[in-house]
């Protein structure tokens, strides 16, 4: 068998699949007569492939083999047999390793595996009697190709190019295979799969989800809102498999993850999904409706964060409940909101009371007269809606208005906007389970989850009419270059560049505007030196930095053109910077955040305005203002953007926002 490579190599592994696609008893009768396990017969092969992968191509000889361990009748032998499992994950986990590094073989890996479970009404039972594989669908799922490696990306778009070139033909799976984002496409197919009814697949997701589940409810006061093995994708999963939560294991479920996970977790995106699995489970089993209650109605230990996350669940799930349940859930959820429109902590009460605005369209949309017939109701919502920041109120509904169970797809699970903005993750593509085959009409291999419809094209166009966004195409008009002819030979004058001169530059009327930009999560010398220029230039009373040695450094002064020497400079290391801001703030300050979040203000839009003494803070380059920093601001702004790119650089969004804010004060 060593001296097997290429096409003979693939021809043994053709024919080992088609024994045991058309013969399987006779492959089992087999290893009886010439006494060689499939075990055996696993470890030599793979020995070969590693050899003949040297000399050629790798990619054919390792999609051969792992269609031919992961066969369908192969896993059905594993199940009693011990020897076999222990060879074929022993084997499948090299494979990973060697995967990380090379195109398309985990997707190959899911791709066998979704397969087999698909094969036949009786395989779903076949792969959740193989424990073993749980193992291989978490790697799967958690798999994130490293950053570093950008060949990957770069292979993929030339691919893109080309298909744009020769339409019809998708150049990348043509050459390589699947992208590797298809590693958890097919997992989380097959997941969406499996039905809750039969109690041997029910047992197998209990497993892997309790897996998945069990680290996050080791979160604990002041855990890092960024930990490396925290992944999107793993809260993804549970979101799609709380179908499986049992009647007997609600209560204890929604405890673990109220009071274990969603309590401390400080990352936005991560809480937002444990939010939707909440409110998921308490729309199932409505009679757990009200254990949101104890935590928002008297608190043993006030926790803002967590009550301002139960407002929304309460809100999902007053929206969602059958007619017969929602009048007097709703009603409660208000008489429970409305006190804590007067919390002592602001991102309590700002959340307190900008749901109120939604409570009354609801209760109006709904018909709930006892509520829109209160008086105190009534003059709440009278006040709010007279509030100069109304406006403010109004848009901070985009997350609280999400629509839990209409999202509930393929599409809104791993598509949704809850993924766009904040860090940069990837995203599956929307049509990526629409190309996987659907067997509807089968109760055993259907899909569970609606699939949820992608946004097509007409769509993105309608939206691009309304918003008026620009596609980002530029034209070439040939009539352009005619008329810069024009005007370079016009005998008007250019205008005279006054930059480093005496010629005085207009003034402006914004001399009471007070700003202290507070710099002090950046650490990379080359944007603090841009930070600084530009605060010096746009008139920043104050900068603070973490530490004022990063001046001395000769990437900070290349950047900073001698801008320190004007400016006021302050040291505040990143212990400090909370009661920094709560000093600032009670001298007169407002403290603003240049930070993406639900509630954020988009600069341009509406009416708000920078007051005149402003404490802005600037998040670092890579995860933006931590969660404790969050509830010490009493607003947040983020700039607008129309292109694909994920964020700008800080020093350029600093000069953005410093820009519109001394816009504002002119009164430009």
């Amino acid at each position: 068998m060593r001296f097997l490579e290429n096409e003979s190599l693939l021809g043994v592994l053709r024919v080992i699949r088609s024994i045991a696609s058309r013969y399987p008893q006779q492959l089992h009768e087999c290893q009886k007569i010439h006494k060689v396990g499939i075990d055996s017969l696993v470890s030599q092969l793979w020995e070969t492939v590693e050899a003949a992968t040297l000399r050629s191509d790798y990619t054919k000889a390792y999609h051969g083999f792992i269609k031919t361990i992961f066969h369908p009748t192969i896993l059905a032998y594993a199940v009693d047999n011990q020897d076999l499992q222990d060879a074929l994950l022993r084997v499948a986990t090299e494979i990973m390793k060697l995967g990380a590094g090379k195109r398309s073989i985990r997707p190959a890996i899911a791709k066998a595996i979704w397969k087999a479970f698909l094969k036949s009404p009786d395989n779903p039972r076949i792969i959740c009697h193989s424990a073993w594989l749980i193992d291989l669908i978490i790697e799967l799922i958690d798999h994130q190709q490293a950053d570093s490696d950008k060949d990957f990306t770069v292979g993929h778009s030339l691919a893109v190019i080309f298909d744009e070139v020769e339409p019809g033909t998708d150049h990348y799976k043509e050459y390589y295979g699947d992208l590797e984002i298809f590693s958890q496409v097919y997992m989380f197919d097959m997941l969406a799969r499996m039905d809750a009814k039969d109690p041997t697949q029910v047992e197998f997701v209990k497993v892997l989800r309790e897996r998945l589940f069990a680290p996050w409810t080791e979160n604990f006061p002041g855990i890092s809102i960024w930990t490396a093995w925290k992944k999107h994708m793993q809260l993804q999963t549970l979101v799609l498999l709380e179908r499986f939560v049992s009647p007997d294991e609600a209560e204890e479920f929604l405890g673990r993850v109220i009071n274990k996970a969603l309590c401390w977790e400080p990352h936005p995106r991560f809480r937002f999904l444990f939010e939707w699995i909440t409110s998921l489970c308490i729309l199932r089993y409505p009679e757990h409706r009200n254990c949101l209650w104890r935590h928002l109605q008297n608190p043993e230990e006030q926790n803002p964060k967590l009550q301002v996350s139960l407002l929304r669940v309460g809100l999902m799930v007053a929206r969602a409940l059958p007619d017969s349940l929602r009048e007097e859930y709703f009603t409660e959820l208000v008489y429970t909101a409305v006190p804590l429109t007067s919390n002592s902590k602001v991102v309590v009460r700002h959340q307190a009371i900008s749901m109120a605005l939604e409570f009354w369209e609801d209760a109006d949309r709904f018909s709930l007269t006892n509520l829109t017939s209160n008086p105190l109701f009534q003059r709440i919502h009278e006040a709010s809606t007279n509030s100069s920041y109304y406006k403010e109120f109004k848009n901070a509904k985009d997350f609280r208005t999400f629509d839990g169970v209409r999202n509930f797809t393929m599409v809104g699970i791993f598509s949704g906007h809850y993924l766009r903005g904040g860090d940069e993750i990837e995203i599956i593509p929307e049509d990526a389970f629409a190309g996987l085959e659907d067997f509807s009409g089968e109760d055993s291999r259907r899909r569970w989850i609606p699939l949820g419809a992608p946004v097509d094209a007409a769509e993105a166009a309608t939206e691009q009419a309304v918003t008026g966004l620009h596609s980002g195409k530029v034209n070439y008009n040939p009539h352009d270059a005619a008329r810069l002819a024009v005007l370079s030979s016009s005998s008007a004058l250019p205008p005279l560049q006054t930059k480093g001169s005496d010629i005085p530059i207009a003034t402006t009327n914004d001399e009471e505007l007070e700003i202290i930009l507070c710099a002090s999560l950046l650490d990379n010398g080359f944007n603090l030196g841009g930070v600084s220029r530009v605060s010096e230039i746009m008139g920043v009373k104050t900068l603070t930095l973490a530490s004022k040695a990063v001046v001395k450094t000769s990437e900070f002064s290349s950047v900073s053109v001698h801008s320190e020497s004007w400016l006021d400079i302050q040291e505040v290391p990143i212990p400090e910077i909370a009661e920094y801001l709560r000093g600032k703030r009670s001298e007169g300050y407002t403290a603003v955040g240049l930070e993406q979040t639900d509630r954020s203000i988009i600069l341009g839009k509406g009416e708000w305005k920078f007051p005149k003494k402003t404490v802005l803070l600037l998040g670092t380059e890579k995860f933006g203002i931590p969660a404790e920093l969050l509830g010490e601001l009493d607003w947040c702004v983020e700039i607008p953007q129309k292109g694909k790119t994920r964020s700008m650089n800080v020093q350029t969004a600093a000069a953005v926002v410093l820009y519109e804010a001394c816009r504002q004060a002119r009164g430009m």
